[in-house]
């Protein structure tokens, strides 16, 4: 990579992107009914970012989906401890996703240390939340439907060039690093509807700001691996010059500028956020209707379909929505531009 471009080097992804790998494998083998299955793929992440050692680098969804699938399994515990750590994690990472705690997440909380009877705790936890009214919901004989919505597209790495001036040559040399567009864009909000019920999803992991935050903790060194090799590439050129003359020494120009690329490699399906809702609702079969809400308080898309609640069981429901389905020119069914998974655990 030192004579060609950073491309060339193995291509792990970031910190996040390896973390959210183990979350949709998880999100799939929950759509597939396969509920221990996410619970692996869950200590997977927990391991990875444990190695890691820094809490920076943890990811306070991933802590929050391994509480939900914890909480499905009836390991109650573990789902309270599991959402004690994403409520920390939230805080002390803030300054990467620029999320608060979400609300929801306080109230799950909430209802897991009253479900394991830790009264200390959640007295602790309820006056820091300011919910000292708080008082857990009678779920007896209701079900739960959880709904993950991805939405967007995340942020899709481009390049731009800089001139900067290398005191060992004595110039200014050309090179490339990667970006991301500015300003971020804007990020629809969606509204569920169920029963008698309506509610907005809230956004639970900001992909794009930790998209951003990744590139920012690593520019220094890209830009001086940039530096260094476009060093070598002008000491080349001079003596291809000395050696060969001055037609090889052109040549040899035009073949370093072409190769001056920055890596703009990144997991560019993942959506732009995460958003999520939590619903207890009675046992029956209901409608349900996902609006998403656009920049004028218009809805751009809706759709509805229904959904089978079972008493004592959470039924989750995972979408991803990138565009109006109506600005698709040739929709294709299997994929089209939402993908739901919908499923009952115990």
């Amino acid at each position: 990579s030192v004579l060609i471009n950073d491309e060339t080097l193995s291509f792990d992804g970031d910190r996040f992107e390896q973390v959210l790998v183990h979350v949709y494998k998880a999100l799939n083998y929950i759509s597939m009914g396969q509920v221990d299955s996410a619970r692996v793929e869950m200590l997977q992440a927990d391991v990875k970012m444990m190695e890691w050692g820094e809490t920076p680098e943890e990811d306070p969804f991933t802590r929050y989906l391994s509480g939900i699938v914890f909480e499905a399994l009836g390991e109650f515990d573990d789902a309270r401890v599991a959402y004690s750590r994403a409520v920390e994690v939230y805080k002390k990472t803030k300054a990467r996703h620029g999320l608060n705690v979400p609300a929801q997440l306080k109230n799950d909380l909430l209802f897991m240390l009253a479900k394991t009877g830790m009264n200390n705790e959640l007295q602790q936890y309820k006056k820091e939340f300011g919910m000292s009214g708080y008082k857990p919901p009678n779920t007896q004989g209701m079900g739960e439907l959880i709904v993950v919505m991805n939405n967007g597209l995340a942020p899709q790495r481009d390049q731009t060039g800089i001139q900067t001036y290398s005191t060992e040559m004595a110039l200014n040399i050309r090179i490339a690093i990667p970006t991301y567009p500015l300003p971020p864009a804007y990020v629809n909000q969606v509204r569920l509807q169920v029963g008698d019920q309506q509610k907005i999803l809230e956004p639970v992991e900001n992909i794009d700001g930790l998209a951003r935050a990744a590139l920012e903790s690593s520019i220094a060194g890209i830009t001086a691996r940039a530096l260094a090799r476009a060093v070598v590439k002008k000491k080349m050129e001079k003596e291809t010059g000395e050696r060969q003359g001055g037609l090889a020494q052109l040549a040899m120009l035009v073949m370093n500028t072409a190769s001056e690329i920055a890596d703009t490699r990144c997991w560019n399906t993942l959506p732009q956020e995460i958003q999520l809702s939590r619903v207890y609702l009675p046992e029956g079969t209901y409608e349900l209707k996902l609006d998403v809400i656009g920049q004028s308080r218009a809805v751009v898309d809706s759709y509805n379909f229904p959904v089978t609640i079972k008493a004592g069981r959470k039924t989750i429901i995972s979408e991803h929505w990138v565009a109006p389905r109506a600005s698709i020119a040739s929709p294709v069914k299997s994929t089209g531009t939402v993908t739901k998974s919908a499923n009952r655990i115990n």
